[in-house]
């Protein structure tokens, strides 16, 4: 992966945001990737391989919340959009119960592992592996079906 890590983007999202006011905030970085293989009758037909991250602050001044997303990642875009979202939430009603957990309440977690969420080794295989994997699903699904 190049550039700075998820981890290193929320740092950072949370550092600019506190220095624009920011009481209390947190972030989420989501990183997508895909790869969908579909064989129609023994013949590749469609391929795609597509990945985005995207990241997620909430912002908490005296009890008024903004939450925001983007997935410009630039240090331009993150400044700017810090800001705005300190500024969103000083426009938003208090609410009394908002704010962020006490950290002992919190997860020291720091990966998903024993969770069984998904294959990570499907991360690993090449294209040419999961065309061959697709096709082997259809053949077993077609040598399966009686109505060939």
């Amino acid at each position: 992966m190049e550039g700075p890590t998820p981890l290193e983007i929320a740092r950072n999202v949370v550092s600019l945001a506190r220095r624009a006011g920011a009481e209390q905030c947190d972030a989420i970085v989501s990183m997508y990737t895909e790869a969908n293989v579909t064989v129609r009758l023994g013949e590749l037909e469609k391929l795609i391989e597509a990945g985005s991250m995207s990241l997620g602050l909430r912002v908490i001044n005296g009890g008024r919340t903004a939450v925001c997303s983007t997935s410009d990642l630039s240090p331009a875009a993150l400044e700017r959009f810090a800001a705005e979202a300190v500024d969103l939430a000083s426009i938003s009603e208090p609410d009394e119960f908002a704010g962020l957990p006490e950290p002992e309440l919190l997860s020291r977690a720091t990966t998903a592992a024993g969770l069984s969420l998904y294959d990570e080794h499907m991360e690993t295989l090449s294209t040419d592996e999961r065309i061959r994997m697709a096709k082997a699903c259809e053949g077993a699904a077609l040598g399966f079906d009686a109505r060939k």
